[in-house]
Formats: structure tokens, C-alpha cells, sequence
């Protein structure tokens, strides 16, 4: 049965606002650092672009949307017309907790123009093409002093990744509303009631089972988890999955949801050009 469980829809992820500023064509001559911020009370909160000249020559760019999490869409910068087309090549995430960090980059399809406003006092970023999510390409895992590279740290990231999109799917399927992730604090609590407290009281003498030190109600998974789903609750994984990548759960709880709804169209300010 689909249920409604207000406490865990979030807010709108954002509402693109078009304001006056200066917003002159950057030169044809290559891209210099350019940096563009959304028009909000507090441009660091907002989306930003950034345009930057790499090594060898190629112009690369850097996206940010905050309500995606610690990610950064990166790829390469062309000229089109009196604006910009944005090629989207990978999208990196950084994540970090009391014992280490990830850091991971995956493959990623996808294209935005960026074109003056017809008063010429904005800047439009404009989704064009539907990014596409694909392979992780690389990771880097920190725990404590020993960190896993290479093949191993792609293995062990993608597995992660994998079981916390089996998660988010299962979510979907039980509640109305997608958008999730800006509700932590209600996602831990159904998702990990014995660790952060439950809505209501279970019914006493409830079937215990125990894992990573923990001990966890297995009448509670079952009425709330698919069964494939029961054993990495109960056995502690999916409560490391939480502790360690919280953005990784964020990540696949916004992203179909905020590129159809909100991801599409901005209206962004040119911030600043070093010379």
C-alpha cells in the first residue's frame, strides 16, 4: 500500500530567480575564470558555475547544485553562438565522516547551454539533454590511516552505491513524493528507528536480531523493507552506508526528481573574471 509520510517530502529544491546584473559575453578568445552564482539572498547557497582554462588548453567547466549534494558537474566548455554550450563528462562527489572520507567520480552524459538573457542583464543556464548517470570511474576510500585505490576502491564504492539505490527504490515504491533527501533526520529515524528513535513505540516482544554491535527489531524490517532488503539493515551494512556517505543517499534520492522538475533553467550572475 502507498502511504504519505509527510515528514519525510523535503521542500522545493529551488526557484530560479531572474534578477538584473551585468552580464557581458566573455571573450572569443578562450574562456578565463569566470565565475557565475544564482541570484539568491545568498549566492554560496545557490548554483554556481565556474569556467576555467586547464592544462594543455582545453576549457573545462565546474557545476554545483546544492541541492544535489557534495557534487561537481564537470566537463568541457564550446562556443555557440553569443553563449555556451556545457558538455557534461563526469560528475564528482567528496564526502567525508569522523573516521575518513570518498571521494568518487562517475561517468556522466549530458549537455546545458548558457545564453544571455534577450534584456541581456542575466545569464540562462538550460538543460538541453537529460544527464545520464553511468559508471563510477574512480575512487578513493579513506579509513583512518589506510586508504583503498584503484580497482578495489571502485569495487567497494560501486557496491555502496549499488545497495543505496536498491534502498532508494524500495522508498519510492512505499511513499508519495520522491524528494526526500532534505529530510535526514526523518530518513534516519524510518529508515534506523533503534539508532535514532522510533515514531512510535514497537509492540513489545518484538523479534531481536543483532548485528555490528547493534541490536535491531526484525519485525520492523519486515513491515517496512523489501526482503532483499532485511539483511543488510539487520547485519549493520546499511547503517554504515548512512554514517559513512550521507551525500551518496542524497545523491540517489534527488536525482531523476530534480532534473524533471527543477534542474532544467536558471537564471545565474556573472561574479567575477581574473585577468
Amino acid at each position: 500500500m502507498r502511504k504519505t509520510l509527510t515528514t519525510l517530502v523535503c521542500s522545493a529544491l529551488f526557484t530560479a530567480c531572474l534578477a538584473c546584473a551585468c552580464a557581458s559575453v566573455p571573450g572569443k578568445a578562450g574562456v578565463p575564470a569566470i565565475k557565475f552564482a544564482e541570484m539568491t539572498d545568498d549566492p554560496s547557497e545557490g548554483i554556481q558555475l565556474d569556467f576555467e582554462q586547464a592544462k594543455g588548453g582545453k576549457e573545462q567547466f565546474r557545476l554545483r547544485y546544492p541541492d544535489l549534494g557534495p557534487v561537481a558537474i564537470c566537463g568541457s566548455v564550446e562556443r555557440e553562438g553569443d553563449g555556451w554550450l556545457l558538455k557534461f563528462e563526469s560528475l564528482d562527489w567528496f564526502n567525508t565522516w569522523p573516521d575518513g572520507w570518498t571521494e568518487a567520480s562517475f561517468l556522466l552524459e549530458g549537455e546545458s547551454s548558457l545564453l544571455p538573457s534577450p534584456a541581456g542583464d542575466v545569464w540562462i543556464l538550460s538543460l538541453r539533454t537529460m544527464p545520464k548517470l553511468d559508471a563510477v570511474r574512480s575512487a578513493t576510500i579513506r579509513y583512518f590511516d589506510t586508504y583503498i585505490r584503484g580497482q578495489k576502491g571502485i569495487e567497494e564504492f560501486s557496491h555502496r552505491w549499488d545497495r543505496i539505490q536498491a534502498v532508494c527504490k524500495d522508498l519510492f515504491n512505499r511513499f508519495d513524493g520522491p524528494s526526500l533527501a532534505r529530510r535526514p533526520d526523518a530518513l534516519r529515524r524510518y529508515l534506523f528507528p533503534e539508532v535514532y528513535g522510533y515514531d512510535e513505540p514497537p509492540a513489545s516482544g518484538f523479534h531481536k536480531v543483532f548485528g555490528q554491535g547493534q541490536e535491531w527489531n526484525a519485525d520492523y524490517s519486515a513491515d517496512h523493507l523489501s526482503e532483499g532488503l532485511r539483511k543488510i539493515r539487520e547485519d549493520g551494512t546499511m547503517l554504515r552506508d548512512y554514517k559513512e556517505s550521507p551525500g551518496l543517499w542524497q545523491l540517489a534520492l534527488s536525482w531523476e526528481d530534480f532534473w524533471e522538475h527543477r534542474g532544467y533553467a536558471a537564471g545565474l550572475r556573472r561574479q567575477s573574471i581574473s585577468k
